[in-house]
């Protein structure tokens, strides 16, 4: 009973046309659906996208992902922007920074937050410095290789979150 006074009052409200038309819209939306689910090819397995992609066998079971190799840059797109970290941000030095491979000075001060065994293991580490610690990581990798044939992946050690800084805040227009 009160179902049938709720359509009454929805009926009163919408006229018969404007009823139709939503109908018929949401059936052709559905139909849409339908053609298109069907139409579509099924999903590759994932078996035949590991396949596709599989790394080559390395020679050794320490580098099963394959090696990777390191480029060697121009000093300037790296080794430069540490030596002249003064000049990266204009208002205080980015040295302390990328200080101790990109790790930043011991962090001091943590007594009472972080347990006293592992505080000699935090570093007060800049964001813009993980590009330095990953680099340095990368050349001492077990599975990097110095011959560009061998290698899975490529790595180009371009300091850019150093090296944009220095034309952010600079007038080099």
């Amino acid at each position: 009973m009160e179902l049938n006074n709720n359509l009454r009052s929805v009926k009163s409200h919408i006229s018969l046309n404007h009823c139709a038309w939503l109908c018929i819209t949401i059936l052709l939306q559905v139909l849409i659906i339908v053609y298109l689910n069907r139409a579509s090819p099924a999903p590759p397995s994932l078996s035949s996208i590991r396949h596709q992609f599989q790394a080559p066998a390395p020679d050794d079971q320490t580098c099963k992902y394959g090696r990777i190799y390191a480029y060697n840059l121009p000093v300037a797109l790296n080794k430069e922007l540490l030596e002249n970290c003064r000049d990266l941000d204009p208002w205080s030095s980015r040295c302390n920074a990328v200080s101790n491979g990109g790790f930043g000075p011991r962090a001091t001060g943590l007594d009472g937050v972080v347990p006293k065994n592992l505080s000699p293991a935090w570093y007060w580490t800049d964001m813009y410095a993980a590009e330095v610690i990953y680099h340095d990581r990368m050349l001492n990798y077990k599975c990097r290789t110095l011959n560009q044939e061998e290698a899975t992946a490529y790595y180009i050690p371009f300091y850019v979150g150093l090296s944009v800084g220095k034309y952010l805040w600079f007038n080099y227009t």
